[in-house]
């Protein structure tokens, strides 16, 4: 295990951290606090965002939503992530009771297409730099899985298990691919960072000063710091001083910086 010395970036306490982003034309390190319901954020090209709960994706300040094909009452959209060419994103749902297998994932350029896999919390997405494949996480499996994507045609491979996180590391969550093409996930109930290389080794642990780190992002002025989301312990004797803060450490790599959603609706 290693252990990195943390910065505290976030001066109130989120309930419910997610949706970490960058933007690194501006400097900004973004965030959102979601209590009640884990949805996620994706930042469009021309400064809108798209983000997903339970009722569908939604554009800002518009009335009006994405309903992806086959989504049900049964679910609530929960992650996301955007290809590097910015021309396609992958989302996922969860079961609301978080027990069975009835989530979907969905891949959209013009507009969302549902793919044949079925999960229980799709957490996590993230594409290898060059977006050849994807990475996802059912969480209460604490299974990873990779999948090649060819961005020319919009279609996937057969997906592949990656790896399977041991029940005592806490359940995967969110997660991110550095420069090298390394994958860092974050644990859910774990206290801790992983990164693998693309084979599905276990290649460090980072340990974590709060207990449920969420999403992650590499940031700073060269993109070698990461920042991770946090949610404070339902059980107030669990929680501690750092629970539900934004908090950031030197990662020793670099990450590719944020890609934005280029299509319109």
């Amino acid at each position: 295990m290693t252990y990195r010395e943390f910065v505290q970036i976030s001066q109130d306490r989120c309930t419910l951290g997610e949706g970490l982003h960058y933007d690194a034309g501006s400097g900004e390190l973004s965030w959102v606090d979601i209590p009640g319901s884990r949805h996620f954020v994706l930042a469009r090209h021309n400064g809108e965002w798209l983000s997903g709960g339970l009722t569908g994706l939604h554009l800002s300040d518009r009335s009006d939503m994405i309903i992806p094909p086959g989504f049900t009452k049964g679910e609530a959209l929960n992650d996301g992530a955007t290809h590097p060419s910015g021309e396609w994103v992958v989302f996922g749902s969860r079961d609301i009771n978080e027990q069975e297998p009835v989530g979907h994932v969905w891949l959209m350029g013009q507009k969302p297409v549902q793919l044949p896999w079925r999960v229980t919390v799709f957490n996590g997405p993230a594409f290898c730099p060059d977006g050849t494949y994807l990475y996802f996480a059912d969480s209460p499996t604490g299974q990873i899985w990779d999948v090649p994507f060819d961005a020319e045609s919009g279609r996937f491979g057969d997906r592949e298990l990656f790896t399977a996180v041991p029940p005592e590391h806490g359940f995967p969550d969110g997660m991110i691919c550095d420069d090298k093409g390394y994958l860092w996930s974050a644990h859910w109930d774990g206290s801790r960072i992983t990164r693998y290389d693309p084979a599905g080794n276990v290649m460090s642990y980072v340990a974590v000063p709060t207990r449920n780190p969420t999403s992650l992002a590499f940031w700073g002025e060269n993109r070698d710091q990461l920042a991770l989301t946090s949610a404070v312990p339902e059980d107030t004797a669990d929680q501690g001083p750092l629970d539900g803060h934004v908090l950031s450490f030197a990662a020793g790599v670099a990450g590719p910086p944020a890609t934005l959603y280029s299509h319109e609706k």
